[in-house]
């Protein structure tokens, strides 16, 4: 998921603390859920980067790219859906509880 991706990733100028996509799929797939692919991990972070919520550079000398999440600049809004507007296929529809990671709070999908 987004967050998963999000969580996996730490913003730094530095190249050496951006995480390659071996990375993040590793990262993410370690706890224990259901794997995420390389192609739907790709997906992933080409949405993230559209949104403004990921960053990627390529490694100098070499044929690929590293990852980051960006910083919210103070003073901007990130306007989210309403919880319960949210359908989750892997449930169809099922009213499903999840963590709010932003709030803390429990709410419904």
């Amino acid at each position: 998921s987004e967050k998963e991706i999000m969580e996996a990733l730490e913003y730094s100028e530095s190249i050496r603390t951006w995480a390659d996509r071996n990375k993040i799929q590793a990262m993410v797939n370690a706890d224990g859920g259901e794997d995420i692919t390389f192609s739907t991990l790709n997906l992933e972070l080409k949405a993230l980067i559209k949104k403004d919520f990921v960053r990627s550079k390529p490694v100098p000398y070499r044929n690929k790219l590293v990852y980051a999440v960006t910083t919210f600049h103070a003073g901007s809004t990130l306007v989210l859906p309403d919880p319960s507007s949210i359908i989750d296929p892997i449930y169809n529809g099922a009213p499903v509880k999840v963590l709010n990671f932003l709030t803390g709070q429990e709410e419904t999908i």
